[in-house]
């Protein structure tokens, strides 16, 4: 994982697997990240497989982001990794999470690019 920081944007940029076995690494970064800046870009073009646990992070982490008034953006909501990893896991959702229905859900086609 590389980290790219540009002004205010801390861009992380993923390769490899997002799943149970590796997501805690992930989440200190993202964590790390999120606390650092006010503007967060997740780039998932190098990511080869994505479970429920990757989705999760993705999802809590877009949570806090909304709590803490940030943004947390992905560079690409259309990657097959994704969107599958989203139909396995029966997370093909037509409707927003409840913590902010005005921003868009990675479930719901995702976040803004």
């Amino acid at each position: 994982m590389k980290v790219k920081k540009k002004e205010e944007l801390t861009c992380l940029c993923l390769d490899g697997e997002m799943t149970i076995h590796n997501v805690a690494a992930f989440r200190d970064r993202l964590l790390e990240a999120l606390g650092g800046s006010n503007r967060v870009e997740i780039d998932l073009q190098r990511v080869t497989a994505m479970d429920l646990a990757g989705l999760q992070i993705l999802c809590a982490a877009h949570r806090t982001s909304q709590i803490q008034g940030k943004v947390l953006s992905l560079s690409s909501k259309q990657l097959p990794v994704l969107q599958q990893a989203r139909c396995v896991a029966g997370f093909d959702l037509i409707h927003n999470c409840g913590i902010n229905p005005a921003a868009e859900c990675i479930w719901v086609g995702g976040m803004p690019e």
